[in-house]
């Protein structure tokens, strides 16, 4: 005899309950994994396309001018980076020269963290560790509220200043480039520089101001303040001219905009997008697999369970149903990523379906060969009729 799997013998329906639910997760997991794999080969085949495009259309302009004959076309540009406006943050007198500034505010709270029971228990172990967080953590939906309570709010909310206008030599670039070049780095404060009521409980420690007597450790409430800034700097961008703005190109099957570090080349950039884009799709496919491995893994663990509970081969069972459930996300991860790749190229489809079609009229339709020795004997004239022998002479 053999009991049920963990949780059913103990409490039959938590416990059967607990099992439906794995299966209707699993199976929900299961659509969005197929759902996510059919659609990241069309996002591939659709960016390969728009890389495509764009790098037959590029060409390279000087930046010291905008030349209205390039209107509406794709540019490649490099020069240096320049912006207007003061980037300061007024309540710490912090400043910088850049893109953009930003402050960025933490506070040292507990959080709580749930996890399901061991064994036959269908309850959940609630743990409470402090750490830094950038939002409040509402301790009154805590388990175990005593001993662990939060402070409603964060003293200072965290900020972000952009420059009025960011130039690359004579063009100017909108926001979407400005974000592809958000290098941010961490400026230090000044202590030295801030109002007197916040010089009294802020003090300055690895680059940030803090409350804490020490960042290595804070109690709850403490807080800690870090600052960053987008520099400047030689950037190259492809873009399309429009009104002498560098701006997002609509290619046929999607946007195009380019936006890098240094002096790149337009080859450098087309195959630095080409790369992203690969390994993007390799990890979205990779996901996939794992998110039908767990999907299956869920729909199998009644059995898994069954099967673990069975004397002497209870880990070969559960090991077998872990087999089996990676097999068939790997089988099922291939026939999406191979269907997705064919749909999303309707022409190689057509073709091998035609190709298909094709092979097989011609080997219903194709000639027999006839029996060799039959067909040599169809080809040879027929043989005179031989008159019978005479007969033997007599004494």
């Amino acid at each position: 005899m053999f009991s049920l799997p963990n949780g059913v013998n103990g409490n039959p329906s938590g416990g059967i309950k607990g099992l439906i639910g794995g299966v209707l997760a699993g199976i929900a997991l299961l659509v969005l994994a197929a759902g996510l794999l059919f659609w990241n080969e069309g996002r591939t085949v659709n960016r390969t396309a728009v890389l495509a495009e764009g790098k037959s259309l590029v060409q390279s302009v000087a930046a010291d001018r905008v030349d209205v004959g390039n209107e509406g076309k794709l540019l490649h540009v490099r020069a240096e980076l320049a912006a207007s406006g003061q980037l300061r943050d007024p309540d710490f007198a912090v400043e910088a020269e850049g893109l953009a500034l930003r402050r960025r505010v933490d506070m040292y709270q507990w959080k709580e963290k749930k996890s399901k029971k061991s064994g036959n228990s269908n309850g959940y172990d609630y743990r409470y560790e402090r750490d830094w967080h950038d939002e409040p953590v509402d301790h009154s939906q805590f388990n175990s509220p005593d001993g662990h309570q939060n402070p409603n709010s964060l003293p200072f909310p965290s900020v972000r200043w952009d420059a009025d206008e960011v130039r690359l030599g004579a063009f100017v670039l909108t926001s979407e480039a400005i974000n592809e070049l958000s290098d941010w780095q961490s400026v230090s404060p000044d202590s030295n520089a801030l109002p007197p009521n916040l010089a009294a409980s802020l003090r300055v420690e690895a680059g940030a101001l803090t409350s804490a007597n020490s960042l290595d450790s804070p109690a709850v409430g403490d807080i800690r303040i870090r600052f960053e800034f987008v520099p400047l700097g030689r950037a190259s961008v492809v873009a399309q001219q429009a009104a002498g703005k560098l701006e997002t190109y609509n290619a046929a099957q999607g946007e195009l905009l380019l936006a890098e570090r240094g002096n790149a080349s337009i080859e450098a950039m087309f195959e630095g997008a080409a790369s992203r884009n690969s390994q993007l799709g390799w990890a979205l496919r990779a996901g996939g697999f794992m998110a039908f491995w767990i999907a299956f893994g869920l729909m199998l663990r009644p059995i898994s369970g069954l099967l673990g509970n069975l004397p002497i081969i209870g880990g070969i069972g559960r090991m077998l149903t872990t087999l089996v459930a990676a097999l068939l996300a790997f089988g099922l991860s291939l026939l999406m990523i191979i269907s997705g790749w064919l749909f999303h190229r309707p022409w190689l489809l057509a073709i091998m379906v035609i190709a298909l079609v094709a092979g097989f009229v011609w080997l219903v339709n194709r000639p027999r060969a006839a029996n060799p020795s039959q067909h040599v004997a169809a080809n040879t004239p027929p043989r005179p009729p031989t008159s019978p022998p005479p007969p033997p002479p007599s004494f």
